[in-house]
């Protein structure tokens, strides 16, 4: 039938299922007696799905979620349990399960959760398989291109993307695919500009809860003090001065979804403590309120701050830290990878180009040289802002003189041949002035050709040469104009 469901039991409600509705949805219904049975079977073949009742299992019945995990690492999980304890409940959570379903059970509302999850692995697997479709592509492809033909966008502007092929932001990517599918709270880190709202929505997409769940993001910084803990919390009415009615918080509105607190180092001390109480017990109260509410939501956490010093001078909860820190993904800066430059350019003048009517807009290999030398504080957004600019302009502008108010620095060759710590950079630039063409880059940096070479299996450029020309080798053969490149200095 394509779809399967196992459902494990303990003798209890969940064997007498009615197999012909899931049946008739197109879901095979397995039934397996105990964990050891479920595991056998699992190990013969593959299940979309294991729907698993908890409140006989004892404590059993979370080692058996081990160990389908070990099986199958990605599998949905769903557990029907009828103790009702939210010290159970949120134990349960923490082992990365799909959904809680509390006994007895609601069948039609089970279909709808069991459909849910096996189509959120289904789509999963896809992400996955494109993925690894596009990274093989990269070595075959003439060109970077947003397009799979002449005329159709192949990607949605809309859609979060981590664009660059550089060995930092391939380690990024690594990362991302192991956390996304569980339920970790995950640390970004990295300097303003380098993409952690965009990376947040990426782990949120690709995870079990991206298909229909919610992504909310609140930042700390932009909301007042006296007000952000209404905000992640909500209120009741009469709560304080003005609160005329019941609010719900953003924690409340994301519920089965994600929050995504951004610059988590300038949350104050007060809602440190109660985000602690959150994340540890999987509920919270709203200000002015004395029953409890019960969440199942993903945090993520996002800062450019040194967290470490605020925890010695004691603006950062030590507690509150570790428990955000489960799984943290630092982002390097736009200066540390320095060959994804050419590809961020090309996917913002497609991306900008379609909103403003400029498709056929581009960048002069000089301008292009100019924005890999750029030091670039700002990181990505401040590049794509470069670009939007040019997209709805048509200008071409220096980013050095434009953003920055000064004269790109000059990178010089020292003695022997052998370059400073920027020497990455300046091939790069070199590089990207000549098309590629890696004889006459050698001619720019006064450098011999096959020095040259050895700096590009150093650092890996040629995996952007195949980007950008298709072929590393062709890209010696090409017919071009002399650029101007300001280097000093000899080999």
């Amino acid at each position: 039938m394509g779809k399967s469901a196992l459902f494990v039991n303990y003798g209890t409600s969940i064997l007498r299922v009615q197999s012909e509705t899931f049946i008739r949805e197109g879901i095979e219904v397995i039934h397996a007696s105990d964990a050891m049975q479920a595991l056998a079977l699992m190990r013969r073949q593959t299940v979309d799905v294991v729907i698993i009742e908890l409140s006989t299992a004892g404590g059993n019945g979370l080692d058996s979620i081990h160990k389908f995990r070990r099986i199958q690492a990605e599998i949905p999980i769903i557990v029907c349990q009828s103790e009702s304890s939210s010290e159970t409940i949120a134990e349960v959570l923490d082992e990365d399960v799909f959904e809680f379903v509390p006994l007895p059970v609601d069948f039609k509302s089970l279909l709808r959760k069991v459909k849910h999850a096996i189509e959120r692995n289904r789509l999963l697997s896809e992400v996955r398989r494109l993925t690894r479709l596009d990274r093989s592509s990269a070595n075959t492809s003439p060109q970077h291109s947003s397009r799979r033909d002449g005329s159709e966008p192949a990607l949605d502007p809309a859609t979060p993307s981590l664009v660059g092929e550089s060995e930092a932001i391939q380690q990024v990517r690594r990362l991302v695919e192991e956390v996304a599918p569980s339920d970790l709270t995950v640390l970004l880190r990295g300097e303003t500009g380098t993409g952690k709202d965009v990376l947040a929505r990426l782990i949120h997409t690709i995870s079990c809860r991206g298909e229909s769940r919610p992504f909310i993001k609140i930042s700390c910084p932009t909301v007042p003090e006296q007000l952000l803990e209404s905000e992640l919390f909500g209120h009741e009415a009469g709560a304080f001065t003005g609160a005329n009615t019941r609010k719900p918080g953003r924690l409340e509105l994301a519920a089965g979804g994600t929050v995504f607190l951004d610059e988590i180092g300038e949350m104050p001390p007060t809602v440190q403590s109660k985000l602690l109480e959150a994340l540890e017990h999987r509920q919270f109260t709203r200000l002015g309120g004395n029953a409890p509410i019960k969440i199942n939501t993903r945090f993520i956490a996002a800062t450019n701050s040194p967290l470490e010093e605020m925890l010695d001078s004691g603006r950062f909860r030590q507690d509150l830290y570790f428990r955000l820190n489960q799984f943290a993904i630092q982002l390097p800066p736009l200066r540390e990878r320095v060959e994804d430059i050419p590809l961020l350019i090309e996917f913002f003048l497609e991306k900008y180009g379609r909103l403003y009517g400029n498709e056929r807009l581009s960048l002069s290999s000089e301008t292009v040289s100019d924005y890999v030398q750029c030091a670039w504080r700002g990181n990505v957004r401040e590049l794509e802002s470069a670009i939007r600019r040019f997209a709805l302009t048509g200008r071409e502008e220096s980013p050095t003189t434009l953003l920055l108010g000064e004269a790109p620095p000059k990178v010089n060759l020292a003695d022997g041949g052998i370059y400073h710590s920027s020497e990455k950079m300046v091939i790069m630039s070199a590089l990207t002035a000549a098309r590629w063409n890696r004889r006459q880059a050698a001619r720019k940096l006064g450098i011999s050709y096959s020095t040259l070479r050895r700096r590009i299996d150093r650092y890996s450029l040629n995996d952007v040469a195949f980007k950008i020309t298709g072929s590393a080798e062709k890209s010696d053969r090409y017919e071009l104009s002399e650029v101007a490149f300001d280097i000093s200095g000899s080999a």
